[in-house]
C-alpha cells in the first residue's frame, strides 16, 4: 500500500526512502493522490502536481503560500522543495540563473550539502493576483562550524496550479559569531509559537 501511495513521488525524483513521517495520505483519485506534508497540501500524481493555496491570492491565501513554501526550505530536502516548481521553473537568485525542476533539485543539493543546521524563516511583503513578493532570513553553519546569516527578498510568480514559475531572488549574507544566531528551533518546521521575521532586529 505504502509503495502505490508515494509512486507519484518516486517517479518525482525523491529518493528511495521511508516518507510515512513526511506525509499524511488525505485521500486518493484516479489520477494519484493527495497528500499533506505539515501545513502543505500537495497532489501528486503521474502527471498532475498541485499546491495549494492557488492563485489568484487574498492577504490570507498569500500569507499561507509564503509559509507552506518556509515549511519546505525547512526540510531542507532537494527533491521535496523542488515540487514546489513547475517543470520548466526559472530561477534567478544573485548573479545566477538556472532553468527546470532537476536544475532546481540539484542546486539544492549541493546547497544544503554545505549549508548545515540551515533555518529559514520567510514574511510576506506584497502579492497581486498570481505574484508573491517575500522578504527572508535564514542562518547555517559549514563544515568548519563558522556561522552565517543571510537576508533576501525573492519575487515568486504562480501558475494557476499554485507551482512557483519564475523565482527572482537578491541576497545578501554575512558571517556572525555563534552566539549571534537567532535560530535555534529544532530542525525542520518552524514553530507556530516562534517570532516571525519582524520581531528580530535585522
Amino acid at each position: 500500500m505504502k509503495d502505490s501511495l508515494f509512486a507519484g513521488y518516486r517517479t518525482g525524483g525523491l529518493a528511495e526512502r521511508e516518507h510515512s513521517h513526511f506525509f499524511t495520505p488525505i485521500y486518493s483519485s484516479p489520477v494519484g493522490h493527495c497528500f499533506r506534508f505539515g501545513t502543505i497540501p500537495i497532489f501528486a500524481g503521474t502527471t498532475i502536481m498541485s499546491r495549494a493555496p492557488l492563485p489568484p491570492f487574498t492577504w490570507k491565501a498569500a500569507t499561507e503560500k509564503v509559509r507552506a513554501i518556509e515549511d519546505s526550505w525547512n526540510t531542507r530536502e532537494p527533491a521535496l522543495v523542488a515540487l514546489g516548481y513547475t517543470i520548466d521553473g526559472f530561477w534567478r537568485s544573485r548573479i545566477g540563473g538556472l532553468s527546470g525542476r532537476a536544475a532546481i533539485e540539484a542546486f539544492l543539493t549541493r546547497k544544503w550539502a554545505k549549508q548545515l543546521e540551515y533555518r529559514h524563516i520567510n514574511e510576506l511583503w506584497a502579492f497581486t493576483d498570481n505574484r508573491i513578493a517575500a522578504r527572508f532570513a535564514y542562518e547555517y553553519h559549514d563544515v568548519n562550524g563558522n556561522c552565517y546569516r543571510a537576508y533576501g527578498n525573492e519575487n515568486w510568480e504562480i501558475d494557476p496550479d499554485g507551482l512557483i514559475r519564475r523565482r527572482i531572488a537578491c541576497i545578501n549574507g554575512h558571517p556572525i559569531a555563534e552566539p549571534d544566531r537567532m535560530f535555534l528551533w529544532p530542525l525542520g518546521r518552524r514553530p507556530d509559537d516562534h517570532p516571525d521575521l519582524s520581531d528580530f532586529d535585522f
